[in-house]
């Protein structure tokens, strides 16, 4: 079949797994969201990093199990992370 142009190929959409719900990486691992955003004062918090130009605090004298991060620049509302164990 000459002058016949084949069909074309589209490729499949990237299956992504949402059961494991929202998370964040930082400092190779993943965090998954624990709580709504909320006010905390800065007071309370000691930044432990940076991530994607976003300071990373936990809360001072905590086992570090938590992480907070704002929700937008200049927030005073933070989104709480915690490590999940695997399954």
């Amino acid at each position: 079949m000459l002058g016949r142009t084949p069909p074309s190929r589209s490729a499949k959409p990237r299956q992504v797994d949402t059961s494991k719900g929202i998370f964040v990486e930082f400092q190779n691992e993943r965090w998954y969201s624990a709580a709504r955003p909320q006010s905390l004062d800065p007071g309370s918090l000691k930044r432990i990093g940076e991530m994607n130009g976003f300071p990373v605090f936990t809360a001072r004298g905590s086992n570090g199990s938590t992480i907070y991060i704002p929700i937008a620049k200049d927030a005073d509302a933070y989104a709480a992370y915690t490590k999940r164990k695997p399954k």
